[in-house]
C-alpha cells in the first residue's frame, strides 16, 4: 500500500491511500473566501472590533479555522434567535 499526501488539485491512482491535511490557521484572505466572499479588510475590521479570533504569527495575523467555525455558528445562532 502506498501511502502520500495528496496536495491541492493533485490525482492520486487507485492503489495510494489519500491523507488529506486540513491547515490549522488561514491568512485572512482565504479566510474571507471560506466565509461567504468577505475581504481581508473585513475580517481584519472583525478581528479588531467583535472578538473574531485571531492568531499573530511576527507581522502576520491568521486565522484559526475551528475558532472562526465556531465564532461563525454562534453568531449565525444569534441572529437567527434575534429575528
Amino acid at each position: 500500500m502506498n501511502v502520500r499526501l495528496a496536495e491541492s488539485g493533485q490525482l492520486l491512482s487507485d492503489r495510494d491511500v489519500i491523507v488529506l491535511v486540513e491547515p490549522r490557521y488561514v491568512s485572512l484572505a482565504t479566510a474571507g473566501k471560506m466565509y461567504g466572499d468577505l475581504s481581508a479588510d473585513y475580517i481584519a475590521q472583525l478581528q479588531n472590533t467583535a472578538g473574531f479570533p485571531c492568531v499573530r504569527l511576527g507581522r502576520r495575523r491568521v486565522v484559526p479555522i475551528a475558532q472562526a467555525d465556531a465564532w461563525f455558528e454562534a453568531h449565525r445562532i444569534e441572529q437567527e434567535t434575534a429575528a
